[in-house]
């Protein structure tokens, strides 16, 4: 296209009657201003004036593809969905089906008889497209260039879409439950597995299998509930064991107190039917000695009761001492001091009894030289405490190390507890279970220096009073 052609075009003149403003328009390949280009363009016209008389000095024309502009912004076609911008005088800038963009909207299949007709505006024809039930029309105008951006659904065709999104929703909604519900079964058998696995354990247990317990690998509650079931089978385990054992020793002290329980009536009434005599007959050693023996006798049985007071357990060790000094040709004394206010207090029979014993044994008869025993009995805040101290050749710090260790295993059931039975004394193990049984809060204590005596205290709790 010549210069002098082109000025005499639509879009020169357009251009000069805007006075400087831009001026949009479409440029078809027919125009031929684009030379070797064969695509519409949407193209910006403006004026250059002469800064110093202001005349029109140029003509600037930008112009872009309007098929690639309508891929751009208005995307791609789809069986509902048609878009489109229209100029002022009815002219397809562009559209997302490239074959409209040049056309008139005069062309456009949306058009009836009367919409089709030219006296029509562009802003009348949408608002006779509007009107059809076929359609259902969008429109909006820019208001730089003063296009009209129209969205045209078809009615039918969309409705199909919308029954395909219904389809898909309700396909995710299935699939959406679904996927629920494998993760609500797999977050209930987390919880419901181990709990069913517990429940398995505790029938076994009911059974009086102890040797049940449940290993849960989670640090949760469901592994602490765990952990505090595996506590409680070996706790109750223990209880038993130590129950099981006290019964087997309260059975043997039954049996030896039956056998010992021979016409005991008669046994200290001859008893002390020979003191008598032998008092008579002026042998007063021989007569005190066959007393001592006979309370020593009556004491013990004490009726068949297991308990004494603290007065009548020193009573029996009274005369049991004065029996072995005579024995040991006096070579010990001893003495008794009883608190009154303890003198009532209630403890197991036979007690201190073979603390005295011991004491006797293995401090007194060792000893070169005379010994000396003594026993207390007090109160202490809100204790009551007995004594029974001796100054014989004492232990080592070895010694009474492995003592106490012996002790503290047999306490608490070890595996080895049988063989430390054999090497601890067994008046110090009877002594310790007897008063974990009268008393869950009394205990033995032991001291010992070596060449200056053992010191055996008992601890109870007053309240037992």
């Amino acid at each position: 296209m010549t210069l002098s052609h082109f000025m005499e075009g639509p879009y020169y003149e357009a251009a000069l009657k805007a006075k400087g403003s831009p001026v949009y328009g479409l440029v078809k390949p027919s125009d031929d201003i684009f030379v070797g280009d064969h695509y519409h363009k949407i193209v910006l016209s403006r004026v250059i004036g002469n800064i110093y008389n202001l005349k029109p000095a140029g003509l600037i024309m930008i112009g872009v593809d309007a098929a690639r502009i309508g891929r751009l912004y208005l995307g791609q076609p789809t069986l509902a969905t048609e878009m489109f911008v229209i100029s002022e005088d009815g002219l397809i800038i562009t559209a997302t089906d490239q074959r409209w963009i040049g056309k008139y909207d005069t062309e456009l299949p949306y058009n009836g008889t009367k919409a089709a007709q030219t006296r029509f505006s562009t802003e009348e024809r949408l608002g006779l497209w509007k009107e059809s039930p076929d359609w259902m029309i969008t429109q909006t105008i820019s208001p730089s260039t003063g296009w009209h951006v129209v969205v045209v659904n078809t009615r039918e065709k969309l409705v199909s879409e919308l029954g395909r999104i219904g389809q898909l929703t309700v396909a995710v909604a299935v699939l959406c439950f679904l996927i629920s519900l494998v993760i609500t079964w797999l977050l209930s058998n987390m919880i419901t597995k181990p709990l069913m696995k517990l429940s398995r354990s505790m029938r076994k247990l009911q059974t009086g299998d102890f040797t049940q317990r449940v290993h849960f690998t989670g640090q949760d509650e469901i592994g602490e509930l765990g952990t505090g079931y595996n506590a409680m089978v070996q706790r109750i385990k223990v209880l038993i064991d130590d129950v099981y054992a006290t019964q087997l020793k309260q059975k043997e002290a039954e049996l030896k107190t039956l056998q010992a329980q021979i016409s005991p009536h008669f046994l200290y009434n001859t008893l002390n039917t020979i003191s008598w005599t032998a008092e008579r007959k002026g042998e007063k050693d021989i007569a005190d000695m066959v007393y001592s023996l006979s309370q020593v006798f009556r004491l013990s049985l004490n009726d068949g009761k297991d308990f004494f007071t603290i007065e009548q357990e020193m009573e029996l060790v009274r005369n049991y001492l004065f029996l072995q000094k005579r024995r040991f040709m006096d070579r010990f004394d001893f003495s008794i001091e009883i608190a009154e206010e303890v003198s009532s207090f209630m403890i197991p029979k036979l007690i201190l009894q073979p603390l005295a014993e011991n004491a006797i044994i293995h401090g007194i008869e060792p000893l070169n030289g005379n010994g000396f025993i003594t026993l207390k009995a007090y109160g202490f805040d809100n204790s009551v405490v007995l004594e029974v101290l001796d100054n014989g050749i004492g232990m080592t710090e070895s010694q009474l190390h492995k003592l106490l260790s012996g002790l503290q295993r047999v306490e608490n059931r070890s595996l080895e507890a049988k063989e430390d039975e054999l090497r601890t004394g067994f008046a110090l193990l009877n002594i310790q279970d007897r008063l974990r049984l009268f008393q869950s809060g009394a205990y033995l204590e032991l001291d010992s220096r070596e060449g200056k005596g053992t010191c055996a205290v008992i601890h109870l709790e007053r309240k037992g009073d």
